[in-house]
């Protein structure tokens, strides 16, 4: 990949752009070219364009700080469209520069307008595509196949308008733009929170730390519980779940919450609903790690009408783990060792949804989990030892096409 900078704000900003897409880009997978603004941008673009070639190319304004995250996510979405963009924040502030640009009239004239500009990004929703008209030339990337057929930007719509016209070409030579990407995903850590309303007092009921499958399904497929966050930073996430469904109403019965840490440290709230979390958790995890069962003690208290807060109280000297049944894909064609496995010190209950003749898929939601291992220990190395003697014990075998 060509990746083009144009320097219009001088050296302090093109070193502050140049950093940033270094410290943010692995392996350093591109060639970098840098063109200093002369004239208006569509010009610049051009020389840019007839210098560097026709592979695929992301242009930079030399204002864009790079973050975390950006390349994976690109490169995730990248055969979803033949030219895509990303959403942009003021430099250091939560405000929204724009998610794209869109068609809009005012006093019967026609214009592209900023989505969202000036909005907090704590004030909007989250997506991972949508549909733009045009994109911020602060950052566009186009594939190759696209600049084969539209060679240059239009000099009739200099002062940035060129870039719109540039995407109304693209679409008219069949550039597949059905979707455009403008939304940098949320990486992170997951973590699963329960907790518990009793006479309009909170109470929290754990803290789990949940695993994902690779982009782009990220399917769950492992939690260990009690969580490895520090007191303070699962107090925290106590505080974001209170707060949450108080906003909505809810002062009474179980709650949870699903939220992402991010690399630097922001919270993220995914989802609140007035229930304790699934069965993975509340009813398997939490009952063998912390010797608490959210939900006997919530039963208990509806049925003697008393609730008895120490019934919560943990004792956290056992750590307890779930994943999911690791299965590749294919039909199976014969299943051995599972009693045998079931056995292994340490593991503590599977559920196989799986029999002979049946074909597993990629998992791509929950429906594809083939089943579910449950273990207990120590420490995560003693759980994973486990896991290992587990999966040398559970055979399976499958038809070779």
């Amino acid at each position: 990949m060509n990746i083009v900078i144009i320097n219009a704000l001088g050296n302090y900003a093109i070193q502050r752009c140049i950093n940033s897409l270094y410290a943010t880009t692995p392996d350093n997978r591109f060639d970098l070219y840098v063109f200093r603004e002369t004239g208006f941008r569509e010009q610049t673009l051009n020389k840019a364009l007839k210098t560097v070639g026709t592979e695929d190319i992301l242009i930079l304004g030399d204002d864009i700080l790079l973050t975390q995250g950006w390349f994976e996510t690109l490169m995730t979405y990248y055969s979803e469209a033949d030219i895509l963009g990303m959403s942009m924040l003021y430099p250091d502030t939560t405000k929204i520069h724009n998610r794209g640009y869109d068609l809009v009239q005012i006093d019967n004239q026609v214009t592209v307008e900023a989505a969202d500009r000036g909005k907090d990004k704590r004030e909007v929703s989250q997506f991972g595509f949508r549909l733009a008209d045009a994109l911020c030339g602060c950052f566009v990337f186009a594939k190759s196949d696209i600049l084969k057929k539209v060679h240059e930007f239009s000099e009739e719509g200099q002062n940035r308008f060129g870039e719109f016209i540039f995407f109304c070409q693209a679409r008219e030579q069949g550039a597949k733009m059905n979707r455009v990407l403008v939304e940098q995903f949320i990486g992170g850590t997951h973590h699963d929170v329960n907790g518990l309303f009793w006479d309009g007092k909170f109470y929290g009921c754990g803290v789990m730390d949940r695993h994902f499958s690779p982009l782009p399904y990220c399917v769950p497929i492992a939690g260990y519980d009690p969580s490895t966050l520090s007191f303070r930073v699962k107090e925290k996430l106590y505080t974001f779940l209170e707060k949450a469904v108080r906003s909505l109403g809810i002062s009474c019965g179980p709650v949870k919450g699903a939220f992402i840490i991010s690399r630097d440290g922001e919270i993220y709230i995914l989802e609140v609903s007035a229930r304790f979390h699934g069965d993975v958790f509340t009813s398997f995890t939490r009952p063998r790690s912390m010797k608490v069962s959210p939900i006997k003690t919530y039963m208990k208290a509806l049925y003697e009408n008393k609730f008895s807060p120490e019934d919560l109280n943990c004792s956290d000297n056992l750590l307890s783990a779930w994943q999911v049944l690791k299965l590749p894909a294919g039909r199976i064609k014969e299943i051995s060792g599972l009693q045998e496995a079931e056995q292994v010190a340490g593991i503590d209950r599977v559920i196989s949804r799986v029999n002979e003749g049946d074909k597993i898929k990629d998992m791509q939601n929950n429906s594809d989990v083939p089943g579910f291992v449950w273990a207990s220990g120590g420490s995560r190395d003693e759980i994973d030892n486990s896991y290992e003697t587990f999966y040398e014990n559970f055979h399976v075998e499958y038809y070779s096409n």
